[in-house]
């Protein structure tokens, strides 16, 4: 990840090929904008490693902050930006915003590749979801159990198998996996409407 660098003088955009207290050209005093620098690299690295502890929301507020802090946008914040796209599996947008980072952008082909990646996984737990619900409706709780199990393996950040999968445990009378599945799709999405009928169905049926 590159770093925001004054290379240029902020007021008459003359190149600067090392740091200098003032402008050679114009005789701009350049310390406030160095320190303005180092201020947005320090707030991007904090909004990296907030990414890495999966803090998406810290690290897109210091991602402001740090952007507010430039005259002009910054390769680092939309490539962590575009990082948070692909951890908030917000798949499209990722891929919009990683292709239009610069050629020459070290991180760009890595994160194209996981993107490709995580876009495969999906459309390999589509596949499994759809294979576990006909198993389901044909009767076939074993293979629907595995299936769903497929799901989740791959693509944990859709709402809709844990309810498939609490449904499948409740057909085949395991109550303490129904719970087990409902608890964590609940944890996962709390505002999942669906599982509260689903709960009620569980308790009846123990």
């Amino acid at each position: 990840m590159r770093l925001p660098q004054l290379t240029a003088c902020p007021v008459c955009h003359s190149v600067l090929s090392e740091r200098v207290a003032a402008c050679p050209n114009c005789e701009t005093e350049l310390t406030p904008y160095y320190e303005q620098h180092e201020a947005a690299r320090a707030l991007i690295n904090q909004a990296a490693n907030a990414v890495s502890r999966g803090e998406m929301i810290e690290a897109k507020r210091l991602l402001g902050d740090a952007e507010r802090m430039l005259p002009s946008p910054v390769e680092a914040v939309e490539e962590l930006r575009t990082v948070i796209l692909l951890q908030e599996h917000r798949l499209e947008d990722a891929l919009r915003a990683a292709s239009a980072l610069p050629d020459d952008c070290p991180g760009k082909p890595r994160l194209l590749d996981d993107i490709a990646a995580a876009s495969e996984r999906v459309e390999n737990a589509k596949m499994h979801f759809n294979l576990a619900l006909t198993a389901a409706r044909q009767g076939s709780l074993a293979d629907a159990a595995y299936h769903v199990e497929k799901t989740l393996s791959l693509a944990p950040h859709l709402p809709e198998p844990w309810r498939l999968a609490a449904k499948i445990a409740l057909k085949r009378e395991d109550f303490a996996a129904a719970q087990r599945y409902l608890s964590r799709g609940a944890e996962l999405f709390p505002r999942d409407s669906y599982l509260a009928p689903l709960a009620a169905e569980i308790k009846q049926a123990k």
